[in-house]
Parts: structure tokens; sequence; C-alpha cells
């Protein structure tokens, strides 16, 4: 349960923020009310046309095509930067600073590291030994808090080709439509939700709500998220242990087509393939196109959008030349012009795949 001051100073300081000012601050240029959705892969052209609108009376936003993209300026912060709840406060406090005061939150120091004081109290020494972990709401936060959530996650979950209650393999047969097979969704240790009811009520008895919320395997009512997205798609270290993953919908009607968890994602899709061994990787959108590489005995890793690759990953492509295999569509091709320039600045060599046909990616490539 939240303790009432710090609910009560998260609410003053949303109430002291213009949305629309934060949205300026994250570089996503609104204007009259508008910006463009943060993964326009999911719309026609590329959201040329801004889907995103921003209310400042009740200081939300919300996207009319991804069900997703939607929330207070807290969660806009989360979603832009890709970072934990906890992580979006102490941007926001920062950044500022006068909404800070108005909300009775304190000064950052300016010599010790910034830590948003009444919201998350500061990790301390105690008379025997370091206090590993971060309290926020009450909650206690082990060492390695997510990446046992994430394994607790996947051992509720089937192998692919575990049929459901029902007798139905959904899983496996939405991959063999991609033409994806045993060998590759084995290797990639895919799971799926046979069984939602089943992997709801474990997970609710197995874990604490409050770290379930905020890694973003349950909603605000507490329930698994991914009722319709039952494709999980582990993103596996060089260690093969999952330290995060993604879930696809299972038909072609749900949008968007992907969920993932909230807060930091700590290493590129399938990053085994980053040996710092000289050959060609592909970097692919998304972990379905990386699968339909492998498949093709390709060496593939995969980022979760074209907004989502990370300058911290560069340096993992080391010795690498790399192939960008981003969806020829516009948003696809101004992603992939970027990242290849950031790859050279560095000194990898890289460049666009350009014989894609217009507004496909890598699987409907290799499936039609």
């Amino acid at each position: 349960m939240q303790h009432p001051s710090n609910r009560d100073n998260i609410e003053a300081l949303k109430a002291a923020l213009s949305i629309t000012a934060v949205a300026e601050a994250l570089g996503l240029e609104p204007m009259r009310g508008k910006f463009r959705c943060l993964h326009p892969t999911r719309h026609s052209h590329g959201d040329r046309s801004p889907s995103v609108s921003l209310s400042e009376d009740r200081g939300l936003f919300r996207c009319w095509v991804c069900q997703d993209v939607r929330g207070d300026c807290i969660e806009l912060v989360s979603q832009v930067r890709n970072c934990s709840f906890i992580d979006a406060l102490r941007w926001l406090r920062d950044t500022f600073p006068n909404a800070r005061t108005a909300a009775n939150l304190g000064t950052p120091s300016t010599t010790a590291p910034k830590q948003p004081t009444a919201i998350v109290q500061d990790v301390r020494k105690d008379s025997t030994s370091e206090l590993a972990t971060l309290t926020v709401h009450n909650v206690e936060r082990p060492e390695h808090w997510r990446e046992k959530l994430v394994l607790t996650f996947l051992k509720l979950l089937m192998p692919i080709d575990q049929a459901d209650p029902h007798g139905n393999f959904l899983a496996r047969d939405y991959l063999i439509k991609r033409k994806i097979f045993q060998r590759t969704w084995n290797g990639l240790r895919l799971r799926w939700v046979d069984d939602y009811h089943r992997v709801n009520e474990a997970l609710r008895h197995d874990a604490d709500p409050d770290l379930l919320r905020e890694v973003g395997l349950v909603n605000d009512q507490g329930n698994l998220r991914f009722y319709k997205h039952r494709l999980i798609l582990p993103y596996l270290d060089a260690e093969n242990h999952p330290l995060h993953f993604q879930a696809r919908a299972l038909d072609f009607e749900t949008t968007p087509k992907e969920l993932s968890l909230r807060g930091h994602i700590p290493c590129p899709y399938n990053a085994k393939e980053l040996d710092q061994r000289p050959g060609v990787v592909y970097l692919c959108e998304g972990p379905i196109d990386t699968l339909t590489l492998v498949e093709k005995g390709f060496a593939a890793v995969g980022v979760p959008g074209v907004a989502h690759m990370k300058k911290e990953w560069i340096p993992l492509f080391a010795n690498k030349r790399v192939i960008v295999c981003f969806d020829n569509d516009e948003a696809g091709r101004n992603a992939s012009a970027k990242i290849v320039e950031e790859f050279v600045a560095q000194g990898i060599d890289a460049k666009p795949l350009t014989s894609l046909p217009s507004f496909t990616d890598i699987n409907d490539w290799f499936t039609r």
C-alpha cells in the first residue's frame, strides 16, 4: 500500500506540471495539443498525422490507435525514456524544479547523487552491511528483483508445442504460419500463456503485487496484462538467462501487436550473437523479424522498436558488420539512416538493407 504522504506528494507534483511542457521537454514536439505516436510503425504512413492527444486540463495523454500509449505525465516520461516509475519521478523532479517546489519535494543536492525526497527513500548503510534494496511505497526491492520476477513468470508458462486446456496449439500454429519452427523457438526459449486464469492466479499468489505492477506484469487491477498477448519472447543474456521479455498477440487484429515490460531494457533481443568476434550481424525491428532470420541461419539481433535502439548498446556490436533491417516504411527508413550514422560514428561498419519491398518487413518478405 502506498504511504499517504508519498501519494499526496506525487499528486501534487502532477498537478503542478503542464503535460504539454513535459512532452516538449521530452522532445516530442507537440503542436496544437497533439504529437506523433511513440510507435510509428503501428500507424499507416508512420503516423504523419499525429495520433496522440494531450489533455492539459486532466494532465493526460492518449493515442487513439495504441491502447498502451496513454496515461499521466509520469507514464509519458516512463514510456519515452523507457524507464521505471521511480526514474520517471526523478527526471520530472530534476527537469521541473518549480513543480518540485510546489509539490514540497525539496531541493536536490548539488554534490550528492540526485534522489527524489519524500517519494523515494535513499539507499543507506546500516551498522553491518550495505542495504542492497531501494524502498518505494514501503516495498523493499531485493537485489535482481526484476530478473527474479521475469523468471518467476516464465516458469509458469508452457513450451510452444504444448496445447491449451481446450487442445488448441495457438502459439505453435501462429509461429508456423510465420515460418518459424521448433528448432528456433526452442533455441530462443519462447513460451506461451496457455491458460490465462492459471497463470494469473499463480503469479498473484507467488509475487508481491506492488512489484508486479511496477515491472508491468499486471495492470492497475492486479491482473496479468497478457490476455491477448500470449506469445512470450524472452530477452536472454550471453549465458541464456532471461532478463526481459516482449509479448506478442496471437491474432492479426489486436493493436498494439506487442506489449513490453516497463522500465529498462538491458540488452537487444538474441544478444548472444554479439560475441565480439568478426562477422556479419543483422539488426532487426522486433523479435519476430529476428526469429525469421535466425530460422534461415543468419546471425540476427533485434530491438523492441525503431525508437528503442540504445546508444549504449552500440559497443556490443564491436567487430561486426551490421546490416540494419528495419521495416521499409517511412519510420523504418528514417530510423535506419540514423542508427547507421551512429554506428559509423563509433567506428562500426554498418549499412541499411535496401532490397526490402516497400511497406514490408523481414517476416512479410520471407512468408510471401
